[in-house]
């Protein structure tokens, strides 16, 4: 079965998924085996690269859903497990608005 994205929620843009990336990235150490690239940030972007392709042909994961019905308003990334509306958003810094708890109810 697919996996359907949350209506009510406003797709998360490029910008703010590279910026939650970035810190992922920052841990990795890829060795050093990449000669024509100019820097380890393109190493790590083309090992991103690599990993994104595994991901796509490897087999579907049932568990994976979005982690919450919450959204930051400014980012439009969806909040770690256990944040609260009113907190500020992990990713920007901006206010968590109040959750529609009917909303999230009817997307489970």
């Amino acid at each position: 079965p697919q996996s359907v994205p949350v209506p009510t929620l406003a797709a998360t843009p490029l910008l703010t998924r590279a910026a939650m990336l970035m810190p992922a990235m920052e841990r990795w150490h890829c060795g050093n085996n990449e000669v024509d690239t100019c820097c380890a940030y393109h190493v790590a972007a083309k090992q991103l690269k690599q990993l994104a392709q595994h991901l796509a042909v490897g087999p579907c994961a049932p568990g994976f859903k979005p982690l919450s019905g919450l959204q930051c308003p400014h980012c439009l990334a969806l909040p770690r497990r256990g944040s609260m509306a009113g907190q500020d958003c992990d990713i920007c810094g901006h206010k968590l608005p109040a959750l529609d708890w009917t909303q999230l109810q009817s997307h489970q």
